[in-house]
């Protein structure tokens, strides 16, 4: 006969040296890094929470407090520590600090009303009682288009007079 008329079997032995494992999804991070969901302002007193999770039992906290937070201090935050006898990571979360929008700007003047004589000084004075951040201030007279100053430091007014 003919090879086309033959059959042809194969066979192959295969031997398992360990106990077969299931695959099932993977564990969720021991470790959880909680942020506060409002907004963050310059200023505020924020908490970090690093908590550690074992077999849905709460198993420690530990907390990271900045206190009088500023905008160099957003970024991204994670934790570490020993859950059982592996060191763990938590994810990365990102923290944002805001800066306080200003707020009460009022202009005052010296002498109050503002009469003054011909060659007599004037001050004026821009203040803002909230907010943070860089501020930029800039003079003018009403009726013209140029400023008379711009981004004096915080506080009066350049004096025009003697």
């Amino acid at each position: 006969m003919g090879s086309a008329g033959r059959r042809r079997d194969s066979t192959a032995s295969l031997s398992l040296r360990e106990a077969p494992t299931r695959v099932t999804d993977p564990e969720p991070d021991p470790l959880v890094l909680q942020v506060p969901a409002q907004a963050l302002l310059e200023g505020d007193t924020v908490t970090l929470r690093c908590r550690c999770q074992q077999d849905n039992h709460l198993t420690w906290v530990t907390k990271l407090s900045l206190s009088s937070l500023q905008l160099h201090h957003s970024g991204r935050y994670g934790c570490e520590g020993l859950v059982g006898s592996w060191q763990s990571r938590s994810a990365a979360v990102t923290v944002t600090a805001h800066g306080v929008p200003l707020s009460g700007v009022s202009l005052s003047v010296q002498p109050p009303g503002g009469q003054v004589a011909l060659g007599d000084c004037l001050v004026l004075s821009c203040t803002v009682a909230t907010g943070t951040g860089p501020l930029s201030f800039s003079w003018h007279r009403e009726g013209s288009g140029a400023p008379l100053g711009t981004d004096p430091p915080p506080g009066p007014a350049p004096h025009w007079g003697q």
